[in-house]
């Protein structure tokens, strides 16, 4: 008895200690079914928390309380081609008793992955139209393809890139007689004067009033050629574009886009004494604990750089709101230059801090 207690406690130690597995989120397709069945029973609020706010509305619950009864006759997969890794298209025919009478029924449902659920976001009776892009992420003086169905035959098309607020007009188009859309472009770098910085880029094409897109990331760096301007200081000098401008407040610097924006600051820092015995990198990850609020938010840890060629030691800093930064430094570690800025503007960021120069002893 004492060996079979003795084996029951190891294993209860085993089972407590073991770790628990977290639970994935159901598959689309069952969560609409879910959804589906909620509708058919009449219990409307529970089907709603599997819809996007857009359905709150009285018109559409009017839309989905009569559902009330539904038969479901197929659910099939639908434009798999034109799906994303967070959106997933549904066709759906279906029977709604009314008297005597069955209805026959057939939608075009969408779901969205947000915050850690699948919600439908649109349902319509006609196939709307979708777009794809070729390749899914776009960078700037190369050429990409927009693919898009479900336009009316022969529709106008506008099309446009809009990237952190700046759009761009691509040019204008037509669907075919099928309604269908194969169109070629060039991913500009600029809107005006103005570079197009930002981590997504949003491909946008409008027929009368109706308007259809597709996020996808966009990928940029940042040549010697494209960084023109040159700033110069006692203590250091960088580049930064044209049309761009550089000012600086004591140790403060910040480069603006020919909007006013502020898109990049950078802070000049001076070794503190009594910190001989801290390596490079052990400094670095102090940082926020050496200069407090002069660094703006707490850093949350810090990743050496490869140093390219002859240039100095750098490193990439993490910060708790999320955004990054770059961190360089003389090889002695007596002065430092920190460069932040939104995620939007990383590759502006990572140009500029590239090109820094610190004046070293």
């Amino acid at each position: 008895m004492k060996r079979l207690a003795l084996a029951c406690s190891l294993l209860l130690c085993v089972t407590q200690a073991a770790p628990k597995t977290p639970s994935l989120p159901p598959e689309p397709n069952v969560v609409l079914r879910g959804t589906l069945a909620q509708l058919a029973a009449g219990r409307l609020d529970g089907a709603l928390a599997n819809f996007s706010r857009d359905f709150a509305s009285p018109a559409w619950r009017t839309t989905l309380t009569a559902l009330k009864g539904l038969r479901i006759n197929s659910l099939e997969p639908y434009r798999p081609t034109f799906w994303t890794p967070l959106e997933r298209e549904y066709k759906i025919t279906y029977d709604v008793p009314q008297g005597t009478l069955v209805l026959k029924n057939r939608a075009f449902v969408l779901l969205a992955f947000d915050a850690g659920a699948w919600r439908v976001t649109s349902w319509d009776k006609t196939p709307p139209p979708r777009v794809t892009l070729v390749p899914n992420r776009l960078v700037p003086n190369t050429g990409a393809v927009v693919k898009g169905v479900g336009f009316a035959p022969n529709a106008a098309l506008d099309v446009s890139l809009d990237v952190n607020g700046d759009s761009v007009p691509l040019g204008k188009t037509k669907a075919d007689a099928a309604g269908r859309l194969s169109w070629s472009f060039r991913v500009p770098s600029r809107a005006g004067s103005v570079l197009l910085l930002g981590a997504k880029a949003r491909v946008q094409i409008a027929s009368g009033d109706a308007r259809v897109g597709r996020d996808v990331d966009f990928t940029r760096t940042f040549t010697a050629r494209e960084l023109t301007e040159t700033y110069v200081a006692n203590d250091l000098t960088f580049r930064y574009p044209s049309a761009y401008r550089a000012t600086r407040d004591d140790d403060r610097f910040t480069v603006a886009d020919s909007k006013g924006r502020a898109v990049l600051s950078g802070l000049v820092l001076r070794r503190l004494p009594a910190t001989d015995g801290l390596s490079l990198a052990d400094y670095a990850a102090q940082l926020g604990n050496l200069y407090g609020d002069r660094v703006g938010s707490a850093i949350d840890g810090i990743t050496v750089r490869p140093i390219v060629g002859g240039g100095t030691p750098s490193f990439t800093v993490r910060f708790t709101d999320g955004n990054t930064g770059v961190l360089t430094t003389c090889p002695d570690g007596s002065t430092w230059a920190l460069w932040r800025g939104d995620a939007a503007y990383a590759a502006l960021q990572d140009g500029v801090a590239n090109s820094t120069v610190l004046s070293c002893p």
